[in-house]
């Protein structure tokens, strides 16, 4: 990805900006962003496409996944019906996020989004487990 170097785990502050520009108009009036960090799409549901490289932006009451630089999905989690957690290795967790309408979204993680991800679903009221996937 451009706007990562080999080795880094965050992203840019001018990509930062414009993921933040992308979903103000879908964030709540005192909405902010909590996280931004690097994921990879392992299944995501018709029409959608999983992709190596993308980026989770988490805030108090959603999540919004970027596939790339130019779209979105935003996942609230009023939409959210159970989310399940699984470290894999030292430097990965997957998460399954299954939704209302029974999709199912599966990410590759860093330990710390999975931890942020976590306490911000909880305290959204969304169901959260550590199983296996």
């Amino acid at each position: 990805m451009p706007e990562f170097e080999k080795g880094a785990t965050k992203p840019t502050v001018a990509a930062m900006e414009a993921r933040r520009a992308m979903t103000r108009q879908y964030r709540e009036e005192g909405e902010r962003i909590r996280w931004q960090s690097i994921v990879a799409c392992i299944e995501a549901p018709v029409p959608h496409h999983p992709s190596d490289e993308g980026h989770l932006v988490v805030t108090p009451r959603q999540l919004f996944y970027f596939p790339d630089d130019q779209t979105f999905v935003r996942l609230p989690f009023r939409d959210i019906d159970h989310t399940e957690f699984a470290k894999v290795g030292r430097d990965s967790v997957l998460v399954r996020i299954l939704t209302t309408s029974r999709e199912t979204w599966r990410f590759d993680v860093f330990p710390e989004t999975a931890r942020v991800m976590k306490r911000l679903l909880r305290k959204g009221g969304s169901a959260v487990s550590e199983t296996a996937i």
